[in-house]
């Protein structure tokens, strides 16, 4: 598995076998003037993991900090943002930029945006 750990650069890591997934973290430290950090890379999903917990929610927000977690399992597959994504049945629309070439439509959000477009090009 090939995870991005700096999408901006199209740095990639090539995860060691036992890491099966690739994970986002986006962090706000509230307590340090809302510093926002990012860490990407690969994990292995597990209760209690500091990158890819098993028992914890995708969002935690609290007085200290906020964070957003997203994990996934195809090759460079991690360079979402996580604060943008919506759990109850929306989706993200992701396009890699550069020269990877893909782009990828998903969740309902996606295919309500392509019937709109369709409904008034007809």
């Amino acid at each position: 598995m090939i995870c991005e750990e700096t999408p901006d650069e199209e740095k990639d890591i090539d995860c060691p076998e036992e890491k099966t997934h690739c994970y986002v973290m986006k962090q706000k430290l509230k307590t340090s003037g809302d510093i926002i950090t990012w860490n990407r890379s690969c994990c292995t999903p597990k209760d209690d993991a500091p990158d890819c917990p098993l028992n914890k929610p995708p969002h935690i927000d609290n007085e200290y900090y906020e964070v957003w977690r997203a994990t996934c399992k195809n090759d460079r597959c991690n360079i979402m943002d996580p604060s943008l994504s919506e759990e109850d049945g929306g989706g993200s629309i992701s396009v890699s930029g550069k020269n990877k070439g893909a782009r990828t439509v998903s969740g309902l959000v996606g295919l309500v945006m392509i019937f709109v477009s369709l409904a008034f090009y007809i």
